[in-house]
């Protein structure tokens, strides 16, 4: 993660003067000063939790299904439904993981 202001690359959670403002943790850049929060961060973790946290549900709801309504053609359904809803729902959720890779920029607080 960089600072917007001076481009200085450093992680938030090795700092020791953090504030916490509801959810968000606000802190300033060890090299301009600048005051910053972690938002990007946390809207990324959220995405990610939301699309792995429903690939699942989904993956047990078709369970479910899979279970109360018997039937050939219904269990092919159910198994095509698991893999394309199960599986690109935790990929999605990966996908957002790995967009902490890049290059990020915290937040400026004014």
């Amino acid at each position: 993660m960089n600072c917007p202001e001076c481009e200085h690359e450093f992680g938030y959670l090795h700092l020791t003067n953090l504030e916490k403002v509801g959810k968000l943790t606000e802190f300033y850049c060890p090299n301009c000063n600048q005051k910053l929060n972690n938002r990007p961060i946390k809207e990324i973790t959220n995405k990610a939790d939301v699309y792995i946290y429903g690939g699942l549900a989904a993956f047990v709801l078709l369970l479910l299904v899979n279970f109360l309504v018997f039937g050939d053609t219904v269990n092919d359904i159910v198994g095509y439904l698991f893999i394309i809803v199960g599986g690109s729902s935790c990929l999605l959720g990966y996908l957002q993981y790995h967009k902490l890779d890049t290059k990020i920029y915290y937040e400026k607080v004014a």
